[in-house]
C-alpha cells in the first residue's frame, strides 16, 4: 500500500472511532441532559410560576449541551488524543452524527422545516466537536524521533520487533513515536 492509502486508512479509523464515540455521547447526553433539564426546569417553575414550555426547553437544551461537552471532552482526552495522530478527524467524527442528522432532517422536512430541531442538532454537533477537539489537544502529543520508538510516525506500524535505527518495514520511513511517556522510560545505563 502506498503511504497516501495508509494515511487515508488512519484518518478513516480515527473518524470511524469518533463517529462511534459521538453516537454514545449523543445518546447519553440527550437522555441525561433532558432529565437534568426537566429537574432544573421543575425547580425553577416552583419559584417562577409563569415559566412557559420555552423555559423548560431552554433548561433541557443547556443541560444537554453541557453534558455533551463534558462527555466529548472525556472521549477526546481518553481516546482521540492518545490513540490517533489525527485528533481533528476524531473530533469531527464525534460531532458528525448530529450534524449529519440535522442535514438529513432538513431534507426530510424541506418544504416546512422544524427549525428548533435542526438548530438543536447543529448546536449539539458543534458542541461535541468543540469539546472533543479541546480534549484531544489536552493530551501531550509525542514528538517523533529519528530511529527511536515503537510506532512508525508515518503509518502507525508497530515497530516493537524492529531494531532501533532501522527503517519501518511497511513504509520505509525513519521517524518513530515512543509508546511510553518519558517519565516511565527505563533509565539508560552506562
Amino acid at each position: 500500500n502506498p503511504p497516501s492509502q495508509r494515511t487515508t486508512r488512519v484518518l478513516l479509523e480515527a473518524h470511524g472511532s469518533g463517529l462511534a464515540a459521538g453516537f454514545c455521547v449523543s445518546v447519553v447526553a440527550t437522555a441525561v441532559g433532558t432529565m437534568v433539564g426537566d429537574i432544573f426546569g421543575g425547580l425553577i417553575s416552583v419559584y417562577i410560576s409563569n415559566l412557559a414550555f420555552a423555559g423548560l426547553l431552554l433548561c433541557s437544551l443547556i443541560s444537554v449541551g453541557v453534558v455533551a461537552f463534558l462527555l466529548s471532552f472525556a472521549a477526546g482526552y481518553g481516546i482521540g488524543g492518545s490513540e490517533f495522530n489525527s485528533p481533528l478527524a476524531f473530533a469531527l467524527g464525534v460531532g458528525g452524527l448530529p450534524l449529519i442528522g440535522s442535514v438529513l432532517f432538513l431534507y426530510a422536512t424541506f418544504p416546512d422545516p422544524d427549525l428548533e430541531i435542526i438548530c438543536s442538532l447543529m448546536g449539539l454537533g458543534v458542541v461535541q466537536t468543540w469539546g472533543s477537539h479541546i480534549g484531544c489537544r489536552q493530551q501531550p502529543i509525542p514528538q517523533p524521533q529519528r530511529g527511536i520508538g515503537h510506532t512508525c510516525a508515518n503509518c502507525n506500524y508497530n515497530l516493537s520487533a524492529t531494531p532501533d535505527h532501522q527503517p519501518c518495514p511497511e513504509c520505509g520511513r525513519m521517524y518513530r513515536l515512543s509508546n511510553t511517556p518519558p517519565s516511565a522510560a527505563p533509565p539508560e545505563g552506562p
